[in-house]
């Protein structure tokens, strides 16, 4: 285990960061000294909201206030989290099992992943002014998103600047272009990783490879 690694044993903590809708709270600390009015620019939510969270993280041992920055008024307090890197054991949560634990950051990530794909649409396309598209080629068969002038929404032809929906269940590969892929996203993305800035448009993003069986 690397030297800066926090083991998280305690069962506040544990409880803490097993639940996604709350661990994303600390996920703004983590690496860098943030403020509140910062952090709850970045999530969108109320400064009240945010504070809240940072006191309850830091009552489980997980943020820890680091200065305060002089300013005009009321001076600005800055917290980070207590380390950059955080180990939680699997027995440590409060999953049951695997499947448990799976089904809760499943359910996190495609809430807020449907939520935003909504927004977009309805901001972009409008109710019923999009339809599914459901086709085949090769032995293949693919569903995408369209128009009702039949103009592709989120594929990678698309001209969407701001969205992109593609997945693919049964993808054929061999085991070392798979490898190659996973290379070529990796670095894709260390491209166009940037530090955190309020001029930044935060976007959801899911990458996921993995061999698929048909159930």
């Amino acid at each position: 285990m690397p030297s800066d690694a926090f083991l998280v044993r305690d069962p506040a903590a544990a409880k803490f960061l097993s639940d996604p809708a709350r661990r994303r709270y600390l996920e703004p600390f983590l690496g860098m000294e943030r403020s509140v009015p910062e952090v709850a620019r970045g999530l969108h939510e109320h400064p009240n909201s945010v504070l809240y969270r940072v006191r309850q993280l830091q009552a489980v041992g997980l943020l820890h206030f680091v200065r305060e920055v002089p300013r005009r008024g009321r001076p600005e307090k800055r917290y980070r989290a207590v380390a950059d890197r955080f180990y939680l054991p699997f027995d440590a949560t409060t999953h049951a099992d695997v499947t448990h634990a799976l089904t809760v950051d499943g359910t996190f990530v495609n809430t807020v992943l449907q939520r935003d794909i909504e927004r977009w649409l309805h901001t972009h396309v409008g109710p019923g002014e999009w339809m599914l598209e459901f086709s085949g080629e090769g032995g293949r068969a693919h569903m995408r998103r369209v128009r009702t002038d039949g103009q592709p929404i989120g594929t990678l032809s698309a001209p969407d600047a701001d969205f992109l929906d593609v997945f693919a269940l049964g993808f054929p590969m061999s085991p070392a272009d798979a490898a190659l892929f996973r290379e070529d996203l990796r670095a894709l993305l260390t491209r166009y990783l940037r530090p955190a800035s309020d001029s930044a448009t935060s976007y959801s993003l899911r990458m996921l490879l993995v061999p698929h069986e048909t159930p």
